[in-house]
């Protein structure tokens, strides 16, 4: 079993948190509060279009053909064709999820498709 107790009584690390803390403490809320406007914010937006997008539909598509041909065939399992569904509900319903979890864009509970507009 390794003890890992040693890493956290290092003062260094003690001192990396305080100046990290201490400027997260100095920063203005303005700083946080920054538009979605730079390259990879773009990039992840795009890749989220792509794939809530005809690109995704096809293959969650394909993907259910699939096995529902392998339940058919008895070669695959209830629960694969449990955790696909899940799965697919999951990268659909991604953007709600994640309405859900941080109240919206505003902390209103604003709407889903505010996240890469």
């Amino acid at each position: 079993m390794l003890n890992y107790m040693p890493v956290l009584e290092n003062k260094i690390y003690w001192k990396i948190f305080t100046v990290f803390f201490a400027v997260m403490l100095l920063l203005p809320p303005e700083v946080m509060a920054q538009t979605s406007n730079d390259a990879i914010s773009t990039v992840l937006c795009n890749v989220v279009k792509q794939l809530n997008g005809p690109i995704g539909k096809g293959i969650a598509t394909i993907a259910i053909i699939v096995l529902g041909i392998g339940l058919f065939l008895g070669k695959l399992s209830w629960g694969l064709a449990v955790a696909t569904a899940i799965g697919i509900g999951m990268i659909f319903g991604a953007a709600q999820i994640v309405m859900w979890i941080s109240a919206g864009t505003a902390g209103t509970g604003g709407n889903v498709t505010n996240i890469c507009t």
